[in-house]
């Protein structure tokens, strides 16, 4: 063997057998937010585990089980980006169904908890009208003064500060330059005493890993349309675990997998400078495009995996909860 293929099979070999380890986080401060499908998903999560995340942001994103909300003959995309067809009592009730069942975490969990909703007057796809729905889910659980709603003028997209297409133009990565950093909004929402980040790049850089060497068990995440891979940006005070550091988990929308537009979602939405300035741990995981399974990449907000998709087993939830677990060191399922 020569000196080259020796050195590539160590290399593979040591990557293989990398774990991501677990770092010093304040079980009191672990937040999510997603945007289009992954901001349904985090609704999701957030009802479903809020005992865990103390907030939530959702950018273009509608509200907790929305697609039993409707016959089963209409839980399809886009009759369920109708917010006619809504039924924000309904949902009500199923949510306290759930938690009276334990599927769910106790409703009561859910008052002190943040909310940051944002949505594009120019979205198409998902009209400011189905935020609205997703605001008046949480007002008869979070306190009202906790709930923020906000509207800019934007197509369906993810708002940055100074990255992607203009703001008012379709654009396939759906990362568009609003002169507005959406991230930072939400965190400074949802979060406490979050300062505003002044640098436009980070000193270190999103970590890639894969899920089921992290968590020493094979996972079929191709059955849930899931990517094997996922990120994680940790800021340099935090590798050290000498402080408590802040955990955020953000998810993309459909198409933004890393599988489809490359690693932008991690690296231009603006999560990482925030992340850095705050000594706070940023978790990107990766849903995927697999064809028959989940054809448009998306994060499942209308039951594809299962009748239990929107609770504590449904089974996207369930991998993503296991890597808050690892990363934090702290039991939670």
């Amino acid at each position: 063997m020569n000196l080259q293929a020796c050195i590539f099979l160590c290399c593979c070999s040591l990557e293989a057998q990398f774990q991501l380890p677990s770092y010093n986080v304040d079980q009191d401060h672990i937040t999510i937010s997603g945007f289009s499908s992954g901001g349904y998903m985090a609704v999701q999560m957030h009802v479903s585990y809020s005992a865990t995340f103390r907030g939530v942001g959702v950018i273009s994103g509608g509200p907790y089980h929305c697609a039993w909300s409707v016959p089963e003959s209409e839980r399809t995309f886009p009759e369920l980006a109708n917010p006619q067809i809504i039924n924000v009592t309904k949902i009500q009730a199923i949510a306290e169904g759930l938690s009276e069942k334990g599927q769910i975490d106790s409703l009561e969990q859910l008052k002190s908890t943040k909310v940051f909703l944002l949505a594009g007057s120019l979205d198409t796809l998902i009209v400011p009208e189905v935020v609205e729905k997703t605001r008046q889910f949480y007002t008869k659980f979070v306190k009202d003064s906790n709930i923020h709603f906000e509207e800019i003028r934007s197509v369906h997209c993810f708002p940055t500060m100074n990255y992607g297409a203009e703001c008012e133009v379709d654009h396939v990565k759906l990362i568009n330059n609003c002169a507005y950093n959406a991230a930072f909004k939400i965190l400074n929402h949802i979060e406490t005493n979050i300062i505003e980040p002044q640098m436009e790049t980070t000193s270190t850089a999103p970590l890639r890993f894969n899920i089921s060497e992290t968590l020493l068990t094979w996972v079929n995440l191709t059955a849930i349309g899931m990517d094997e891979i996922a990120y994680v940006f940790v800021p340099d005070q935090c590798k050290s675990r000498s402080i408590r550091c802040k955990l955020h988990v953000a998810l993309h929308g459909c198409t933004q997998g890393v599988s489809t537009i490359g690693e932008d979602y991690v690296l231009y939405t603006g999560y990482n400078e925030v992340a850095e300035a705050n000594n706070m741990i940023i978790l990107y995981p990766q849903a995927k495009i697999i064809p028959d399974v989940n054809p448009f990449g998306c994060w499942d907000w209308m039951g594809t995996t299962g009748p239990l998709y929107a609770t504590k087993q449904g089974p996207q939830i369930l991998v993503i909860m296991k890597l808050v677990q690892h990363l934090t060191g702290i039991t939670i399922l």
